[in-house]
Parts: structure tokens; sequence; C-alpha cells
């Protein structure tokens, strides 16, 4: 993970690459480690990718996904983001 903060613009970059693994042996998802279906998590072959920038002083930030090929092999890849907002404000 890197991080960058540009005094000028007041912006902060942070960036990660992940890489996504699967449960091994098996394919059960969740993947349970309780009845022995898996063991270890090994690689996909894909790595995400991911750049989250602000602005404003970080009133506003927003991510930047890229999903990479690690083996070189055609990957189909099907994501289900979850976003969920909390706040405060004082009054």
């Amino acid at each position: 993970m890197t991080k960058e903060f540009n005094e000028a613009t007041r912006q902060i970059t942070i960036h990660e690459e992940d890489p996504v693994v699967k449960c091994s042996p098996g394919t059960e998802y969740p993947p349970e480690f309780k009845t022995g279906g898996c063991t270890s998590f090994v690689s996909t072959g894909v790595t995400l990718v991911r750049t989250w920038q602000t602005s404003n002083e970080d009133h506003v930030a927003w991510p930047t996904d890229t999903w990479r090929s690690t083996d070189g092999a055609a990957h189909a890849v099907n994501v289900r983001y979850y976003t969920e907002l909390n706040g405060s404000a004082e009054r």
C-alpha cells in the first residue's frame, strides 16, 4: 500500500493491490474451516488494484478499481459492491 499527500491540492491518494484467493481444496462459499473443507487459500490468478482519492480536504472520496490477471489467462469476475454511509453532524 502506498499513500501520498499533495500539499498544494490537499489531496490524499491511497493505492493498494490485493490478490484474490479461493478456498482449497473445494469450492464452497463461504469457506468452512471447521469441517475441514477448506484447509488453505490459493491464488485465483486475479488481483484487485484499488486507488482511493480525496478532494475538498477529505470531504469527497472516490475509489477506482481495476481487476488484473496475474497468470496471463482471461478471467470472468463477478463482483458485488456494498456501500454504507455513516456520518454525524454537529449542531
